[in-house]
């Protein structure tokens, strides 16, 4: 993926490709690819190109995260920020979130009557 605008965070899809279970925690490994334009001759590099990804878990211990890549970009720095979102994305979230306010308020309904 070769974004057009690159003062926009690039969006990475990694989904999980192994998992090594120890008897502290385990080791998620994800893999992704993003692709970013190659001055030509020597021009000067794209600099300051920020990839983000979603949906890792809430517990994840922000020290943990272990970045790499190959080719002539360097990784500069790893940023692990905590974001919500207003809305679920999709329906099934949305749908799990009002089944789950209605079963609070049935839950207060009985502990008051």
């Amino acid at each position: 993926m070769v974004p057009d605008d690159l003062s926009q965070p690039v969006r990475l899809d990694a989904p999980i490709t192994g998992i090594v279970v120890h008897p502290r925690g385990a080791r998620i490994i994800r893999r992704g690819l993003v692709r970013l334009p190659v001055p030509a001759g020597d021009g000067p590099a794209v600099a300051g190109v920020r990839v983000e990804l979603d949906g890792l878990p809430w517990e994840l211990a922000p020290d943990s995260v272990r970045v790499g890549g190959r080719g002539p970009a360097r990784v500069l720095g790893v940023d692990v920020v905590a974001r919500t979102h207003p809305a679920p994305a999709d329906t099934a979230g949305a749908d799990l979130a009002a089944r789950r306010r209605a079963g609070s308020r049935a839950v207060r309904g009985r502990r008051q009557g």
